[in-house]
């Protein structure tokens, strides 16, 4: 009777035994896990780092490696311009007087530019490479020449008469550094040293004679101007922004036939709003 008994006793253990072992595996969480039927606690500590600036990604506006941009800047804008001329001459009683000269403009011009006061509004275009990602090289170059003549009848007899010749020339090599903020707007930083000459040649017979007087203002100047790319098309940009021309040097020569005058000092100051329009590629 104890055999029989036993053998059920033992067999019934070992199945709760197998059975409490199994439920334990199905439900037990592994290690660093939460047990079963509690929600895992959340942390929110961590640790703050400054970081330095990076670029966005490559997008399709000006700024890129590789990128050829050309406008025509100076087309339209606010412009304040001033020339500054200084003269020395002798007084007569073995000494000299300065006489310096300053003559200012203020120019508005919508689509145009009805006359450059200085070489820091004349219309120019302009030509960068991107070497690298932000990274532009190169320049805005101009020249232009005018010659006009007059005609008069009287009595049926025309006479013809030379008017003045008007010559420009201006170069402005520089570099920038672009900063796309998306495929629309962004800000194109530059910074350069320009030269600028500009010569009028007219004929005068107030004298008696005719004689061919000549004046020369030469100008350089540094430059910087930050304008606002807004690209509202792919290749096509607007380039919209301040400038400013800082005169380091210049000089001012009067020819009149054989006689010629030299100012002492000569300086151009030019700053403003200014508009332009380009493509890039």
């Amino acid at each position: 009777m104890r055999a029989m008994r036993t053998r059920p006793t033992l067999s019934l253990g070992l199945g709760v035994f197998l059975a409490a072992a199994g439920a334990h595996a199905q439900y037990a969480q592994p290690y660093g896990q939460q047990p079963y039927g509690q929600q895992p606690q959340q942390s929110y500590g961590g640790s703050y780092s400054t970081g330095s600036y990076s670029r966005p990604a490559e997008v399709d506006n000006v700024g890129n490696e590789g990128q050829l941009v050309f406008a025509a800047e100076r087309l339209t804008g606010v412009f304040l311009d001033s020339q500054t001329t200084e003269l020395k001459m002798p007084n007569g009683m073995g000494g000299s007087s300065t006489t310096k000269t300053t003559e200012s403009a203020t120019t508005i011009g919508l689509f145009g530019n009805p006359q450059a006061f200085t070489a820091g509004n004349v219309p120019r275009l302009a030509l960068d490479f991107f070497v690298t990602e932000g990274v532009s090289v190169g320049g805005s170059l101009t020249y232009a020449s005018i010659s006009t003549e007059s005609e008069s009848e009287v009595d049926g007899q025309t006479n013809k008469e030379d008017g003045p010749t008007i010559s420009v020339f201006l170069i402005n090599p520089r570099v920038g550094y672009a900063i796309p903020f998306d495929e629309t707007f962004g800000l194109w930083i530059r910074a350069g040293l320009l030269y600028g000459t500009h010569t009028v040649e007219e004929k005068d017979s107030s004298g008696g004679a005719t004689v061919t007087v000549e004046t020369t203002t030469s100008t350089t100047n540094v430059t910087l101007d930050a304008p606002f790319v807004i690209s509202p098309i792919e290749h096509v940009a607007i380039f919209a922004g301040p400038y400013l021309h800082l005169p380091v040097g210049g000089s001012s020569e009067m020819k009149s036939g054989a006689v010629s005058e030299e100012a002492d000092s000569y300086s151009e100051l030019s700053y403003g709003l200014t508009v332009g329009i380009g493509g890039y590629y």
